[in-house]
C-alpha cells in the first residue's frame, strides 16, 4: 500500500468493535448466570435446605462463575461479528458510501480497480481516530441486567422453610413459684393458637381502623380526623387502668367518629330543608337527597327540566327566578356553609337558572338558548349531587368501618379480662388455697404457702401464671414446660438424644428444678 495506507486502518475499528461485543457477552453471560444463581438459591430455601452451610455458599459461587464464564464464551462466539457486518457498521457510521463493504468483499482480488478502491476506503479510514466509532448498547442490555440482578436480590430475601431453632424456656431457678421436675429433654413445640408478640402492646381492632381508613378515598381531611381520634384511643387505652375505663375511652372515641360524619354528611340539612319547599318538585329533591337516593335526584330533576322546557318567554324566566329563590333560601335554612360540595352543587344550579332568567328578560337569547342552557344545568347537577350523595356514602361507609373495628378492640379487651381474671378449673392445674397436691404415684401433701396447691395427673403444678414466649407466641409457663418434659422423656426413651447433650440436659434442668428428681 502507498503512504503507509494498510489493513491496519480497517483492523483499529474492528478491535474497537469486538471489545463493545466482549463487553455485551459478558454482561449477557453475567445476566443468565445472575438469574440462574438466583433460582437455585430460592430452590435450595425451598428444599429446606440451610443458605449458610458453608458448602453449599462453595457451591453456588462455583456455579456462578461456571456459568458466567459459560455463557460468556458462548455469546462471544455465537454473536461475534464479521468483516461484513463490520465494514457496513463503518459505511454507515461514517457515511462513506458502502466504500468498505466493497473493500472487504473484494479484499482478497487484485487488479487496478479494485487496489486503488482499497487504496481509497484505507485512506479514508485513516484519516478517522477509532475513537470516533462510539460503542452502541441496547437499552435491552440494561433491562436484563436490572432483572437478573431483582431475581437474585429476591432470592435472598425469600424465607426458608428451614425451621427456626426453639430456644429453652429459663425460667429463674430460685422462684419459688415452680415445684419439683425430674430433668426434661426439649421436645417439639406444642401446638397453640396463634398468639401476639405482646398481648399488651396489640390492639388488631385499632390496627384494623387504621387500614380502613388508609384504603378509604374519602377527602383527606377526614382521614385525618379519623386518624386522629384512632391515635388518641390508642394513648387512653394504653393509661387506661380498668376494663371500665377501657370501654368508655371506646364508647367516646365511637361517638367521636358520628361527630366526624355528621360534619361531613350534609344531605339531611340540605334534603329537609328543600323539603319544606313549596315547590312539589323541589320536595321531590329534597326527599331524594336525605335518602341518598341517587334515582331519586336524577328522576326529580328530569321531572323539573321537562316542565322548563315547556315554558317560554316571559314565564320561563318568572319560573327560573322562582326555583332559583327556593334553592337560595333553603340552602341559606340548612345551615350548611359554602365549600360543602352538595351544597355547592345546588348553588351552582341556582345561579345559571338566574343568569339564564336574566338573559332572557335582557332579550340577550332566544327561548330556544334559554332552555339548551337550562338543560346544560340540569344535566351539570344530576351529575355533582349524585357525586356529592357519594362521598358522604362513602364517610359513613367508612365512619362505620372504624367503629365496628373500635367494637373488635372492646371485645379483645373483654376476652383478656377473662383470662386474666378467672379461676381456671379442670386436669390438675388448679389451684386451692392451703390445699393438697396428688397425683398417680407421686403423692405429695403439705403446707406449701408459696404456692397453691391442687389436683394433677402426676405432672409438675406452676403457680405462676407468667407468660413466656415459645416462637410462636406468649404462653402460661406451667402450660408450656409439662408438654417440653413429656417430649423430651419420649425422646431419651427412644434414645433419640446424644449421650452427651443428655447429660448437658439433665444437668440443667437438675439446676433449673432445683435438684429434684421426679
Amino acid at each position: 500500500m502507498k503512504g503507509g495506507v494498510t489493513m491496519n486502518d480497517f483492523s483499529k475499528f474492528k478491535k474497537r468493535i469486538i471489545t463493545e461485543h466482549i463487553v455485551k457477552s459478558a454482561i449477557y453471560g453475567m445476566s443468565i448466570s445472575v438469574a440462574l444463581t438466583a433460582m437455585l438459591i430460592i430452590a435450595i430455601k425451598l428444599f429446606s435446605l440451610s443458605i449458610h452451610n458453608a458448602l453449599v455458599i462453595i457451591l453456588i459461587v462455583l456455579f456462578g462463575l461456571l456459568t458466567t464464564a459459560g455463557f460468556t464464551y458462548l455469546f462471544y462466539k455465537k454473536l461475534m461479528p464479521t468483516d461484513a457486518q463490520i465494514a457496513k457498521r463503518l459505511d454507515k457510521n461514517f457515511k462513506l458510501n458502502e466504500k468498505v463493504q466493497t473493500m472487504i468483499q473484494y479484499q482478497d482480488q487484485n487488479g487496478v480497480l479494485v487496489e486503488a478502491q482499497r487504496e481509497n476506503t484505507l485512506n479514508k479510514l485513516n484519516e478517522i481516530p477509532a475513537s470516533k466509532l462510539p460503542m452502541r448498547f441496547k437499552v435491552i442490555n440494561f433491562v436484563v441486567a436490572v432483572f437478573a440482578l431483582g431475581l437474585f436480590a429476591t432470592s435472598l430475601i425469600v424465607p426458608s422453610k428451614v425451621d427456626a431453632d426453639v430456644g429453652v424456656i429459663e425460667p429463674n431457678p430460685g422462684d419459688d413459684n415452680s415445684t419439683s421436675q425430674d430433668t426434661p429433654d426439649i421436645p417439639d413445640q406444642p401446638d397453640k393458637p396463634d398468639q401476639p408478640d405482646n398481648p399488651s402492646d396489640s390492639n388488631s381492632g385499632l390496627d384494623d381502623a387504621r387500614d380502613a381508613i388508609e384504603g378509604s378515598d374519602v377527602d383527606q381531611d377526614i382521614k385525618d380526623k379519623m386518624e386522629e381520634v384512632v391515635n388518641d384511643l390508642e394513648q387512653k387505652l394504653e393509661d387506661a387502668k380498668t376494663d371500665e375505663e377501657r370501654d368508655e375511652a371506646i364508647d367516646q372515641a365511637k361517638k367521636d367518629i358520628d361527630g366526624i360524619v355528621d360534619e361531613a354528611n350534609s344531605k339531611e340539612e340540605i334534603g329537609e330543608s328543600l323539603k319544606k319547599s313549596d315547590d312539589e318538585t323541589l320536595k321531590e329533591l329534597g326527599e331524594a337527597i336525605m335518602n341518598g337516593d341517587n334515582e331519586g335526584v336524577a328522576d326529580a330533576l328530569e321531572k323539573l327540566k321537562e316542565e322548563l322546557n315547556g315554558l317560554f318567554g316571559e314565564e320561563l324566566a318568572d319560573r327560573l327566578d322562582e326555583i332559583s329563590d327556593e334553592i337560595k333560601n333553603a340552602l341559606e335554612d340548612s345551615g350548611i356553609e359554602k365549600g360543602d360540595k352538595l351544597r355547592d352543587a345546588l348553588d351552582d344550579l341556582a345561579d345559571a337558572f338566574k343568569d339564564t332568567s336574566n338573559q332572557l328578560r335582557d332579550e340577550a337569547i332566544d327561548d330556544d338558548k334559554a332552555h339548551e342552557q337550562v338543560n346544560e344545568a340540569i344535566d351539570k347537577a344530576i351529575k355533582d349531587i349524585q357525586d356529592a350523595l357519594d362521598e358522604q356514602k362513602k364517610v359513613e361507609d367508612l365512619g362505620e368501618q372504624v367503629k365496628d373495628s373500635f367494637d373488635k378492640e372492646k371485645s379483645e379487651n373483654s376476652q383478656d379480662g377473662e383470662n386474666q381474671d378467672g379461676d381456671p378449673e379442670g386436669d390438675g392445674k388448679d389451684t386451692d388455697q392451703d390445699g393438697e397436691e396428688e397425683g398417680d404415684g407421686n403423692d405429695k401433701e403439705g403446707d406449701n404457702k408459696d404456692q397453691n396447691g391442687g389436683e394433677g395427673d402426676g405432672n409438675t403444678v406452676f403457680g405462676s401464671n407468667d407468660n413466656v414466649f415459645t416462637g410462636d407466641g406468649y404462653y402460661e409457663y406451667g402450660d408450656v414446660i409439662n408438654d417440653y418434659y413429656d417430649g423430651i422423656v419420649e425422646r431419651s426413651q427412644e434414645d433419640d438424644i446424644p449421650s452427651d447433650l443428655e447429660d448437658i440436659l439433665r444437668d440443667y434442668f437438675d439446676s433449673l428444678y432445683n435438684g429434684n428428681k421426679k
